[in-house]
């Protein structure tokens, strides 16, 4: 009861805030976005926590085509994070809420619900460390489950470094668990187009994944762009086996190519790092800088 009437007691701006938070602290953390594709302001009306500490707050309001976030981790023995976050909906009774359950065992689950004439979907997020991407909108509107914006701020400041001999060699067992979302891949919702330079030669794994990193020119995912070289963003694609990209996999330093594909955060090394994981093939683009 007191989570729900925090803002009649006059501690629901405080609440709101954001502070700076290490996202990988916990054994469970789970990063918690939500865009406002409504046209007007929603703000918030209560935090409920289950489970687990909110460690970076939500912004009191969100106005219309900006995101807000909150990260919830673990503070337990065993445990994980469960919440609900409820915004209300300028001019309209009632509050979207947004819930998110990252338990210490077992599969993650996420839900939204709005009031009469409003719509919430999200992402689904299924990593120990996850990202979830919540939109409420108009119900007229269409259905898009892509945040570009948080995408494109994303993207690498720096090249990743070469993977070394262990993780090529490893590979062929962490993949699988990656792919169960134990410290693993979690799937924005996204689909990306990038144009890049291949920074060092591609490289192959056990898993019979290629690795390539791009120092890239052009980048848009979901309406948000990047363009240009200064300041620099970069990159990584994973291309999968059996998939018709695997066989134009084997990249050159200083090849240019152009790609697209499905867009995930890879959370494996304790940071989350943007991939595009193509499916069909990667083509060679002519007049690559040197």
């Amino acid at each position: 009861m007191l989570a729900a009437r925090f803002f009649n007691l006059g501690i629901g701006l405080a609440f709101f805030i954001t502070n700076p938070s290490n996202v990988l602290a916990s054994v469970r953390t789970t990063e918690v976005v939500i865009e406002n594709r409504t046209s007007v302001p929603i703000t918030g009306e209560s935090i409920t926590v289950n489970h687990g500490e909110i460690t970076t707050r939500p912004p009191r309001v969100i106005q219309p085509g900006q995101s807000g976030r909150l990260i919830a981790e673990s503070n337990g023995f065993m445990t994980g994070t469960e919440g609900t976050v409820r915004y209300k909906i300028s001019g309209v009774a009632g509050a979207a809420a947004f819930h998110w359950d990252d338990p210490f065992s077992g599969s993650n689950s996420f839900d939204g619900s709005a009031p009469g004439g409003y719509v919430v979907d999200h992402t689904v997020g299924h990593a120990n460390h996850t990202v979830v991407f919540f939109f409420v909108r108009e119900a007229a509107k269409a259905a898009t489950v892509c945040n570009g914006e948080w995408v494109v701020s994303h993207l690498g400041r720096q090249p990743e470094p070469r993977l070394h001999t262990a993780d090529e060699t490893v590979a062929i067992g962490s993949t699988p668990l990656k792919k169960m979302g134990i410290q693993g891949w979690v799937d924005t919702g996204c689909v990306a187009s990038a144009i890049g330079v291949a920074v060092r030669e591609a490289q192959h794994s056990t898993d019979g994944f290629w690795t390539i990193d791009l120092r890239l020119s052009k980048f848009n995912a979901g309406g948000a762009g990047y363009v240009g070289s200064d300041p620099p963003r970069y990159v990584r694609i994973e291309v999968e086996p059996d998939t018709p990209a695997h066989a134009y996999a084997r990249v050159r330093a200083g090849q240019q190519i152009a790609v697209r594909g499905r867009v995930f955060i890879d959370t494996h090394h304790g940071e989350q790092l943007i991939e595009i994981h193509p499916h069909d093939p990667m083509t060679a683009v002519a007049g690559a800088p040197r």
